[in-house]
């Protein structure tokens, strides 16, 4: 059983045994996909289209709330 993984969740000693099982069971991120987690323009990226997604459906809860009245 890795380490590094049960260090990741807490102290190996904290998880219970069905929980160690299935922290060792699990697949680690490849290179690719933490350069992606880590790249500050990709997370920017991400940041500005849930921006963009979420003030779209607060304008159009608005648009519809004045419409009602």
């Amino acid at each position: 059983m890795s380490e590094k993984r049960i260090v990741a969740f807490g102290k190996a000693d904290e998880l219970d045994p069905a929980q160690k099982v299935r922290t060792a069971a699990a697949p680690l991120p490849t290179e690719q996909t933490l350069k992606h987690r880590t790249n500050l323009a990709v997370q920017l990226g991400k940041f500005i289209a849930f921006n963009i997604r979420f003030t779209i459906a607060f304008l159009e809860e608005e648009i519809n709330s004045h419409k009602r009245i």
